[in-house]
């Protein structure tokens, strides 16, 4: 799909997939850690996690760089691969 229309596309189905993710993720996370260990556990790992997502979001932007060079759809084919695999898990969660 080439042309700006590909770029609006993207764009709008990330926004829509960054916000439910920033929604939905720290209430699921608090709420299973309430009843284990309060405000100062799920303090600890809401950082924790922050700091580990960085790091990945860094070396899969490196990876997904020098994967487009070898073939133009190879990191979009890895990257739906990933998604597969996450919503296939997503549908375990009580």
């Amino acid at each position: 799909m080439p042309g700006i229309s590909s770029i609006i596309l993207a764009n709008l189905i990330f926004a829509l997939a960054d916000n439910i993710k920033d929604i939905a993720g720290p209430n699921l996370l608090y709420d299973s850690v309430a009843t284990k260990g309060g405000d100062g556990l799920y303090t600890k790992l809401e950082a924790r996690g922050d700091s580990w997502y960085y790091w990945l979001d860094g070396i899969a932007s490196l990876m997904a760089g020098y994967l487009f060079v070898v073939n133009n759809y190879l990191p979009i084919f890895i990257c739906l691969g990933f998604i597969i695999i996450s919503t296939i898990l997503s549908f375990g969660f009580h």
